[in-house]
């Protein structure tokens, strides 16, 4: 019997054999389904095992199907639900179960409700903390027993705890109608298995064809390993300022080329000949002059590029333009120059632009339609050879100053724009907003902030999506330049996924060896399997030298698996300023880098090792399927 055949009847077995460990050790979110929209909630099983039992027992019963919230209180601030249905009948509950409690009664998280003074009451209601309130129930007969805490849909909760409120039945604090009794139905997902599970690919904790399906989808997949530098042949051009990867391709950008004048700024596309990059065509804009910075955003998806160039006064100062490029033969030709209509002096226009299929997306983040300087996303379609405007995309809540689409990205039908200066969390806390693909129009379907945003954190600075194969949901990552977890300013990102039609944070991403100042966040991308965080101020290769960190999903959990950093780096190069991934390559550029000339720039290429390479040849091949078979025997 041959080996490969061999390993998929041991792939069989195995994922008989792990059942039972999938139970036991699978993380679990819980989704309430309410009237107002989808609320998502990570339970703590190691906290409070009792609680977290008797409330998935509720939901496997279908208990909570079909009540509601019948309490909005403001002191303290909560929303309660659990045991009554729309007509205000008290469903039976079983007996009451032990306090457990533990964890603090903070903004979020999710507690058990008690009769009376009596700790050990609990049965079935339990209620989202709107504010801290650890102060009072934190102290309150035994505290209230924490046992979950909201990710995703936060923003719902809020919209419930904004309802008026009255008395009914013998209740009081009771929202009122309009809108009517708040109904939900909760269901509970295995997520991911935290104990490692050689083969468990797709994270349900257990190794099984849908495994072997996805080793096949990356078999004889590689990587070009190591470090490749490239770099542009003229000096003080900021090449790397931005970068973009595709299929077999790569663009960066250089916004200080002064070949059309200074400033003017050009872009570079390289190809991947099987041992590296090798540069296939400098684009030039026609009609480039003098301080338009042509390369300030760029982007590539099969046989088209978009360039952004902001600072082109075609309908003012800085009111910007940008780009379509497509390859014609063994060059690249300018296809279309996208200008808006009605672009007005210092929108930016091409501040951050995006490319997927018959899509193009470009960000002015001065605009003024929405609120002063709110900003705005253009995105254009594909007819032909004719790209047009299809749909101009605000935030429906934004106001002055946000900067709407600071960063944009375009994958498939979802579109991430991110919101840096959004105060809904706090002055300056940020946003990033998902806009989905809806019988040709985009629609806004989410708000995206983390479960810690504060003030200042600017939160949207950076943004990716991207599709996943294994699971067929997408991910989406949001850079935090200012969070403060490791120091100050120290930077983080955070992680977020898809759980019915909400997406829910489901990582936060922080430097394994992070410190204060280094901005990690500055840039991010996200694959299927990987995501690359830019640190720019990071000091490994001397003050600011900057670097990158790769992280690689793990069953659905992200773990760092590298750090980037150049061969040749020297302080003030800001690698990691932009970074950009496609498949198994990353690439972070450099534009302060002074190897090939004063402030030439570069840009740095890395191989990425897939999920599947367990020889570290950063391939996927039968070394692969013969250690995992190893492995598998040795563990029984």
């Amino acid at each position: 019997m041959k080996k490969g055949t061999l390993f998929l009847c041991l792939v069989l077995l195995v994922a008989l054999s792990c059942g039972a460990a999938a139970e036991e050790d699978a993380r679990r979110l819980v989704v309430l389904d309410t009237t107002f929209g989808e609320i998502v909630m990570e339970l703590f099983p190691e906290d409070a095992p009792i609680t977290v039992a008797n409330f998935l027992e509720y939901i496997d019963a279908g208990f909570y199907d079909g009540l509601i919230f019948h309490r909005v209180a403001a002191n303290p601030a909560v929303v309660q639900g659990g045991r009554n249905d729309p007509d205000f009948n008290v469903r039976e509950a079983r007996d009451p179960i032990v306090n457990e409690f533990g964890r603090s009664n903070v903004r979020g998280t999710v507690a058990m409700a008690k009769l009376g003074d009596d700790p050990d009451s609990a049965t079935c209601e339990f209620f989202v903390n709107l504010a801290d309130n650890s102060e009072n129930l934190d102290n309150q007969n035994g505290g209230f027993t924490v046992f979950a805490e909201v990710v995703g849909g936060m923003d719902v909760v809020d919209a419930i705890g904004d309802v008026p409120t009255g008395r009914m039945e013998g209740l009081s604090e009771v929202p009122l109608s309009p809108p009517g009794p708040i109904v939900f139905a909760a269901s509970a997902y295995e997520v991911y298995c935290p104990n490692d599970i050689t083969g468990d690919y797709d994270g349900n904790c257990r190794v099984d064809v849908v495994d072997f399906g996805y080793l096949a989808h990356k078999w004889l997949g590689c990587a070009y390993a190591g470090e490749t530098r490239v770099e542009s042949s003229v000096g003080d051009a900021r090449f790397g300022y931005a970068v973009g990867m595709g299929s077999e391709r790569a663009i960066v950008g250089a916004p200080g080329d002064d070949t059309n004048g200074q400033d003017a700024g050009a872009a570079h596309i390289f190809v991947a000949d099987g041992n590296g990059w090798t540069e296939e065509d400098k684009i030039l804009p026609t009609g480039g002059t003098n301080g338009n910075e042509f390369g300030f955003a760029v982007d590539i998806s099969g046989d088209y590029a978009i360039v952004g160039s902001p600072r082109d006064a075609v309908n003012g100062e800085d009111s910007g333009s940008a780009y379509i490029f497509t390859k014609v033969g063994a060059a690249w030709q300018q296809q279309q120059e996208l200008i808006p209509a009605a672009g007005d002096a210092e929108d930016w226009f091409g501040h951050s632009v995006s490319i997927s299929g018959d899509w193009a997306i470009v960000s002015a983040i001065g605009d003024s339609d929405k609120a002063t300087k709110a900003g705005a996303v253009y995105a254009y379609k594909r007819h032909g050879s004719l790209w047009t405007m299809a749909q101009k995309i605000t935030a429906s809540d934004g106001s002055s100053v946000d900067k709407f689409g600071m960063r944009v990205c375009i994958d498939a039908n979802s579109i991430i724009v991110g919101s840096l200066l959004d105060d809904d969390n706090g002055t300056d806390a940020g946003a990033a907003y998902i806009f989905e693909l809806e019988d040709s129009t985009w629609v806004e379907r989410q708000k995206l902030a983390s479960n810690d945003i504060e003030a200042g954190d600017w939160f949207g600075y950076s943004v990716s999506i991207s599709d996943g194969y294994a699971t067929g949901e997408g991910y989406a990552i949001v850079g935090a330049i200012y969070d403060d977890d490791d120091g100050f300013n120290s930077g983080s990102a955070y992680v977020f996924k898809p759980y019915g039609s909400i997406w829910a944070q489901f990582a936060k991403l922080t430097a394994s060896d992070a410190d204060a100042g280094d901005k990690f966040g500055y840039s991010v991308a996200i694959g299927s399997d990987h995501a690359v965080v830019g640190a720019r101020l990071d000091d490994d290769n001397g003050s600011e030298s900057g670097s990158a960190y790769v992280f690689m999903r793990d069953g659905a959990g992200w773990a760092q698996r590298d750090k980037l950093t150049a061969s040749d780096g020297a302080g003030s190069d800001w690698l990691g300023y932009s970074v950009a991934i496609h498949g198994m390559q990353a690439m972070a550029g450099a534009y302060g880098s002074d190897a090939g000339a004063t402030d030439a720039g570069a840009a740095y290429a890395y191989g990425l090792m897939s999920v599947g390479d367990l020889s570290g040849d950063f391939c996927t091949d039968e070394d692969d399927f013969d250690i995992f078979l190893d492995r598998w025997l040795d563990s029984e």
